[in-house]
C-alpha cells in the first residue's frame, strides 16, 4: 500500500518535469548538435565541461563561420551545419575548450544514423592552421564513413 503512494507520487513527480523541460524546450534557446538525437539546452549532456559564456560562445560562432560553418535558426533551435559533398557535418561548440563535430553521409538513409556517422573535434586551444585540421579530421571521417559503406 505504501509503495503505491509513493511510486504515484514519484510517477507525478516525474510527470511534471518532464512537463517543465518540454515547456523550457519551446521557450529557452537549444542546440540542435546531431540529427539523431533532440535539441539539447546549453548545458545538457556536458561530459567533457562547463557551458560557454555569451562571450565564448560569439568567438566560437566567429572560428565556426571561419571554418565554412552556417548557423541556422528555427524559432528556439540553433545549428551550425557544414555540407560538404554528400556529407552533412554538424557541429556542438556548447562545452568550453572544445568544439565537437559530427558527419552525416546525406545519401545513405538508415534508421540508425549513428551507425551511418563519425564524429572528431577540435580544440579550443589549437590556434595554427585551424582550417587545415578541421579539414584533415573531415577527410578522415569522409574516409572512415566510405570504408564502412
Amino acid at each position: 500500500m505504501a509503495t503505491d503512494s509513493l511510486r504515484e507520487e514519484f510517477e507525478a513527480a516525474d510527470k511534471t518535469e518532464e512537463e517543465r523541460t518540454e515547456q523550457r524546450r519551446k521557450t529557452e534557446r537549444v542546440f540542435l548538435t546531431e540529427l539523431d538525437t533532440p535539441p539539447k539546452f546549453l548545458e545538457e549532456g556536458l561530459w567533457h565541461g562547463k557551458p560557454r559564456s555569451a562571450e565564448e560562445f560569439a568567438a566560437v560562432e566567429q572560428r565556426l563561420q571561419a571554418l565554412g560553418f552556417e548557423t541556422a535558426a528555427n524559432a528556439n533551435v540553433v545549428s551550425y551545419q557544414f555540407k560538404f559533398d554528400s556529407y552533412l557535418v554538424m557541429a556542438d561548440p556548447r562545452a568550453v575548450g572544445r568544439i565537437d563535430f559530427r558527419i552525416y553521409n546525406q545519401e545513405k538513409t538508415k534508421k540508425r544514423l549513428r551507425n551511418q556517422s563519425r564524429s572528431f573535434h577540435l580544440l579550443d586551444s589549437w590556434k595554427n592552421d585551424i582550417a587545415d585540421k578541421f579539414r584533415n579530421r573531415l577527410m578522415d571521417a569522409v574516409q572512415a564513413l566510405s570504408d564502412a559503406s
